[in-house]
């Protein structure tokens, strides 16, 4: 979520977030004015805007966000979870050393779909249904990660 403000959920943001389902994170050090645009591709998201600071350096109205590593150590459970690619164009692959039920949330924290994957394997999860975005994965135990989807 991007825009023109310095709180998000009751937390400091500058200008822009991301949403895990749960809370908001800024992005880094945020931006120093407003943000009009946000664009996700392949190699990562890119911003545009009023501002001419991005993350504590001097830009020129567009700053590029790289995608964050997408393998997460859930330590209630001290495993691995792991999903590849990402971003993707409709279909993730996820390997987990347990069973269960995985939830992708839109950006206001819906649930928009709920499938299953094995353990020691790796699950296919078609998501092409899902509208282009940023959505956050959960299962039971709570966030694992965010995957962005394209086309």
């Amino acid at each position: 979520m991007a825009g023109d403000f310095s709180l998000a959920g009751g937390s400091p943001a500058n200008n822009i977030v991301s949403w895990n389902g749960l809370t908001y994170s800024t992005l880094n050090l945020g931006v120093d004015t407003t943000v009009w645009a946000i664009l996700a591709d392949s190699t990562g998201l890119y911003v545009g805007g009023e501002f001419l600071n991005a993350s504590g350096m001097p830009v020129s109205h567009i700053a590029k966000w790289t995608p964050a590593p997408v393998s997460f150590k859930n330590n209630s459970h001290e495993e691995t979870f792991k999903f590849f690619p990402n971003p993707t164009t409709g279909t993730i692959n996820i390997v987990s050393g347990k069973v269960g039920n995985i939830f992708f949330s839109d950006i206001s924290g819906r649930i928009v779909q709920i499938d299953s994957y094995q353990s020691n394997s790796s699950s296919q999860i078609d998501i092409s249904s899902l509208p282009p975005g940023i959505y956050s994965i959960s299962d039971k135990d709570g966030f694992l990660g965010k995957v962005v989807k394209l086309r």
